[in-house]
C-alpha cells in the first residue's frame, strides 16, 4: 500500500487525516477507521478524526458504532453543527 501512518511536521502529525480521509473516499472504510483511530490516540482533543470514524462507520452500515463515534466529536467541538446533523444520520 501507498498509504503511510503519518508524516510528522514539526511535532503534528499532519497526513494522518487528509490520508485517511482519502481512504473513505475510495471505500476503504477500514483502513480510514485505522488511521483516524491513530490519530484520535495521539491527538485525544481533535475532533476530525471522530468524524472520520463516524463516516467509516456510517457508510460500512454500523450507525451505533458512527453515532458514538459522532458524540464524541461533538463532546469535543460543541459549536459544530455539521457533527450534530451527522449524529441525525444514525438516527434508526
Amino acid at each position: 500500500r501507498r498509504h503511510t501512518r503519518y508524516i510528522s511536521v514539526t511535532g503534528v502529525q499532519t497526513c494522518a487525516l487528509p490520508i485517511s480521509y482519502e481512504a473513505l473516499l475510495s471505500s476503504d472504510y477500514k483502513l480510514a477507521r485505522n488511521l483516524a483511530d491513530q490519530l484520535s490516540q495521539e491527538m485525544p482533543n481533535l475532533a476530525s478524526p471522530f468524524i472520520i470514524i463516524g463516516l467509516s462507520y456510517l457508510q460500512a452500515g454500523d450507525r451505533e458504532q458512527a453515532r458514538g463515534a459522532f458524540a464524541k466529536a461533538a463532546n469535543l467541538d460543541p459549536g459544530d453543527q455539521a457533527t450534530r446533523e451527522l449524529m441525525q444520520l444514525t438516527q434508526f
